[in-house]
């Protein structure tokens, strides 16, 4: 009986983790694992300088909760999976999945690292029941592979090929190796000449396309540019191969369209870095520009706008998800820190989908109160709604301070007709006693979407359509 035959698709899973499909930027699948379990990786990202020092990864994780949920599962279950039924049960897993999806290469360790010598031994197995599959294995645990190649003496299957990454930026490639264990290098600088061994990716829309390089033992080095995507050191590489990366970006992501590169007048380094915490999004002129691309871009489709807070989990958030289903005949528009900006440019778009800046215990509300001022003044002050509601708890004083102060002023002017915020007090007051009663404490509710809430902010849409 074939092996397969053992399986399916979802115990494989259960059991080995979940191999992914369909990477937009590498062919065939790929194996993750939390980078915050990295061995190596600790250490080095201590070091400045070092390959691991801003991971990129970590800063994946951090941004996109799914993404963090979905690789420490991978990593309970690599674990766990090794440490009970064995390496041999959990190369089959992955087999199994390597195979469902029928793709000629397979990437381990997208994310994290090896976990162990059993780990080494699963892959393996791996390998042996997917003999017309390049295997190719990233790792910064050298002294884990050496020990486990030549102490216990294994034999390393012709389809897997073993990587080991050199520790520092610009750093030579790993020596000592035993014969079908290679390397990989990292290197940046403006002046740095291009290398026979450098990896193509960037010079071809971040993908790589035809290139085979990482799988084949026969390539002994392979060299990337150091790309830790939103640290400061990724304006070392040249500006025109930093601007078209960050161009293939957005349109692999959201699409090609009238949303253009970042601008030439930002000067030689941009400041993508600066887009976490609350002080570096409010002064980071990368946000006032994105504000300019959304004045000229934007088209209302209705009279009335609605507006609300940001969440943190961006578009998957139970709150916009909600408002896009549910409430018709408006425009949505997401205030923050970032900007005041249209759903639909807000959930697609860069930086949009790029900054986490929660309020800094008020050490910034002067400051984030002057850029919500004047961006609402701004912004509906060009488009002239003809209504505007502003969905903002009543202890929200920060912005309702702003949006008072920007919205009134607009009607005054005539460039509106009118606005509401909402929920008022009593309807704030009204949610909560129900709540409490119902002894669902803060932090187990959103307010922004309760039933008392929804229901005063429809009916004002409905009034005022």
């Amino acid at each position: 009986m074939s092996f397969q035959e053992r399986w399916t698709l979802k115990r494989a899973r259960e059991v080995g983790g979940k191999v992914t499909v369909d990477n937009s930027k590498m062919p065939g699948t790929t194996f993750a694992l939390d980078a915050k379990q990295c061995k190596m990786g600790q250490v080095l990202a201590m070091i400045p300088g070092s390959v691991c020092a801003g991971c990129n990864m970590l800063g994946l994780q951090k941004r996109r909760s799914k993404v963090q949920k979905a690789y420490a599962e991978n990593q309970r279950i690599t674990e766990a999976t090794l440490s009970t039924l064995g390496p041999e049960v959990y190369g089959e897993a992955h087999a199994y999945q390597i195979l469902h999806y029928g793709h000629a290469e397979h990437r381990w360790l997208g994310s994290g690292d090896l976990t162990g010598p059993l780990m080494l031994d699963g892959i393996c197995h791996a390998a042996r029941l997917t003999p017309h599959v390049a295997h190719w294995v990233a790792t910064r645990e050298k002294a884990m592979v050496l020990a486990w190649h030549t102490d216990r003496g294994h034999t390393l299957p012709d389809n897997v090929t073993i990587r080991i990454s050199g520790a520092m930026v610009n750093g030579e490639p790993n020596t000592g190796l035993p014969a079908g264990i290679v390397t990989s290098t990292v290197h940046r600088g403006r002046d740095r000449k291009p290398q026979p061994n450098d990896c193509p990716a960037l010079t071809q829309g971040d993908k790589c396309l035809d290139c085979r390089a990482c799988w084949q033992r026969s390539v002994k080095n392979v060299s990337y540019q150091f790309h830790n995507y939103g640290s400061t050191a990724e304006t070392d590489m040249p500006r025109e191969t930093w601007l078209a990366m960050k161009q293939s970006r957005k349109e692999k992501e959201y699409g090609a369209d009238k949303w253009a590169q970042l601008p030439e007048t930002m000067g030689e380094e941009l400041p993508f870095a600066d887009m976490q915490g609350e002080h570096n999004v409010l002064t980071n002129p990368i946000f006032d520009y994105a504000f300019g691309r959304v004045l000229e871009l934007h088209e209302p489709k209705h009279s009335l706008a609605f507006l609300s807070l940001c969440a943190a989990s961006n578009d998957k958030s139970r709150k916009w998800k909600l408002y896009d289903q549910e409430l018709k005949d408006v425009d949505l528009i997401v205030c923050s820190n970032a900007g005041v900006v249209p759903f639909d440019m807000w959930r697609r778009y860069f930086p949009y989908r790029s900054y986490d800046a929660p309020r800094a215990g008020g050490r910034w509300d002067d400051l984030y109160i002057e850029k919500l001022y004047q961006r609402l003044s701004t912004f509906f002050g060009k488009f002239q709604y003809e209504r505007v509601i502003a969905n903002f708890i009543p202890t929200n004083e920060r912005c309702l301070t702003a949006c008072h102060n920007a919205l009134g002023e607009l009607r005054a002017q005539g460039r509106i007709k009118a606005y509401a915020v909402l929920p008022t007090w009593d309807t704030y007051e009204a949610m909560r006693d129900r709540l409490r009663c119902e002894g669902r404490s803060n932090g187990t509710y959103h307010p922004d979407v309760e039933e008392e809430v929804m229901d005063v902010l429809k009916e004002r849409i409905t009034d005022w359509k």
